[in-house]
This record gives structure tokens, C-alpha cells and sequence, in this order.
């Protein structure tokens, strides 16, 4: 994967772990995908690259990611697969308030929730909805939204039960702390829905 000046300046890494992308290249063909919390698509990308039929509907609400992710899609070909959205996956839809981080580095720590990562911010209007109500079927959603994934996979509750895709859910401690819950619940959301949950250093990796 190729990458911009401003990708560069926003992330400090340059690839996922806990394998990640392994893993979700085996259950992802020809089909949609879901990317919650694309940032500057480190998920997204390698997939579609190595899945030339599949498509990616990304969620990515923060502006400078946002932005950088358009660029990151051209430069590496597949903007006609990766399909942008500026928005928030959250349990209903409304205009919400982003906390982004002023300091270098921690624009991806951007969150929805009581900021608990990172000191100084601003608040940046977004509008959040839910999945529900994009009437998607995907082979997989993957979620990283800085502690809100619990209450995006309520807004994603009919796709999830009618379709059954496969999931990567992150669930980091420091991260539901700042909406008050602990990881263990994301787990046992999913278990309830009829999920087999394998945990991983920060993510739920589900299958039915």
C-alpha cells in the first residue's frame, strides 16, 4: 500500500496487528465489507487490493482522516471500490459531538465519548447514524471507534441478525471506559446474537 504526505503526518504506524487483515482476507470475497473507523484505511485498502472484486463502504467521521483517506483511496487505485462516508456508526442517528485531539499524532484517537486518551481537543459537529438504516449486506463489518462499537453494533442489530457477516470488533479498555463500559459486554453482545468470540489483544474476531 501506498501512502500520502498527509497520511503519513496523521498515523503513527503503518500497519495493523493482532492479524487483522489475515484474518478478514478469509472471509471477505467478492462481496461488501463495512469499515467503522477507517481512519486513513490501513483496513480498508490492503483488502481491496488483494480482493479485486470486493467493495468497502467506510465510515469515517473525523475531517482530517477523512480527507486523507480519499487521497489514500486514489493513490492506491480504488477509489471506484472504496466508498467514502463522513459520517458516525452509532445507536441512533443525530448530530453528535467528535472530540479530536490538538496534538500531533492522536487525530485517530478522535472520539464520540468523554476523552479519557488525550488532554487537550476540540469538539467537531458530525452526524452519526445507524447501519440499520443503510439496509447493507455485508460480509463483514469491522468496527474501531474509539469506544463506541458497542453502541454502533445496537445500530447495526437488524443487518447483523439478517445477514450474519463476520466480525472484527476492537474492544480496548482505555477506549469503553470513555462511554462507561468494560470490553467484556462487546463480547457478550455478540455471544447473545449467536457469535463464536475469540479475543485477541484489543479486538472480538466473530463468526456464527
Amino acid at each position: 500500500m501506498q501512502w500520502c504526505e498527509a497520511a503519513t503526518r496523521l498515523c503513527p504506524v503503518r500497519e495493523l496487528g493482532d492479524g487483522i487483515i489475515e484474518w478478514a482476507l478469509e472471509h471477505i470475497t467478492d462481496g461488501l465489507f463495512i469499515d467503522g473507523g477507517a481512519c486513513v484505511g490501513m483496513f480498508a485498502i490492503p483488502i481491496l487490493l488483494q480482493r479485486p472484486k470486493a467493495r468497502c463502504i467506510a465510515f469515517e467521521p473525523g475531517p482530517p482522516m477523512y480527507e486523507a483517506l480519499f487521497e489514500m483511496a486514489k493513490l492506491n487505485g480504488v477509489s471506484d471500490r472504496l466508498c467514502v462516508q463522513q459520517l458516525a456508526l452509532y445507536d441512533y442517528s443525530a448530530t453528535l459531538q467528535l472530540k479530536v485531539s490538538t496534538m500531533p499524532l492522536q487525530a485517530g484517537l478522535s472520539t464520540l465519548g468523554q476523552p479519557a486518551r488525550f488532554g487537550k481537543w476540540h469538539a467537531h459537529e458530525v452526524d452519526a447514524i445507524m447501519l440499520d438504516s443503510l439496509d447493507l449486506a455485508p460480509q463483514l463489518i469491522k468496527l474501531d471507534l474509539e469506544g463506541a462499537e458497542l453502541f454502533a453494533l445496537c445500530g447495526a442489530l437488524g443487518t447483523i441478525t439478517q445477514h450474519r457477516p463476520a466480525m472484527i470488533v476492537e474492544a480496548y479498555a482505555p477506549n469503553t471506559r470513555q462511554f462507561e463500559y468494560e470490553p467484556g459486554e462487546t463480547g457478550r453482545f455478540l455471544e447473545e446474537l449467536g457469535y463464536r468470540c475469540n479475543y485477541g489483544r484489543e479486538d472480538y474476531f466473530c463468526t456464527t
